[in-house]
């Protein structure tokens, strides 16, 4: 997964969604730099709720 189609994907509306898949595709490829990157985004989201 390209880090455009990524950053993309994440200025989508339903961002949970965007970022799971973000998150698989990135794990598929095994890209570490943007397993970190929607890992970090991801926690994010859980602390604000």
């Amino acid at each position: 997964m390209k880090e455009k189609t990524a950053k993309r994907l994440m200025r989508t509306l339903d961002r949970k969604r965007a970022l799971n898949l973000c998150f698989r595709q990135s794990l598929k490829v095994s890209d570490n730099k943007l397993i970190r990157k929607c890992t970090a985004v991801l926690l994010k989201e859980k602390d604000n709720g």
